[in-house]
């Protein structure tokens, strides 16, 4: 399935819907359990975390369907790509941890 851009272009959908169903993962599972620990009831922590990720699902649109040109895209190195890997698995473990920061803090205090 290919998207089209703001100048009529096709474009993969594949990075849109992996970062949409990332953010939709994340923000769904932790958002509930953030909600409680603020006050607020799981039902407005679910409609809220919804809420959150139509935002996140618009801006990854914007980002990398609406304004991308598939001309300007090339081949990039095997280094390049496996660098680039490892710096997002490093941000995905700390994001993790920062997520998780509240709730041990919640649990011990």
């Amino acid at each position: 399935m290919y998207l089209r851009n703001r100048h009529g272009k096709s474009v993969d959908a594949v990075p849109f819907f992996v970062v949409a169903s990332l953010a939709f993962m994340f923000v769904v599972s932790f958002g509930p359990l953030y909600g409680t620990l603020f006050g607020l009831s799981i039902a407005a922590g679910v409609v809220g975390s919804l809420v959150v990720t139509a935002g996140c699902s618009c801006a990854a649109y914007y980002r990398l369907v609406w304004t991308v040109d598939p001309d300007l895209r090339g081949e990039i190195p095997v280094s390049v790509r496996l660098r680039n890997l490892g710096y997002a698995a490093l941000a995905l473990f700390f994001l993790l941890v920062l997520l998780l920061l509240p709730v041990i803090h919640r649990m011990y205090y």
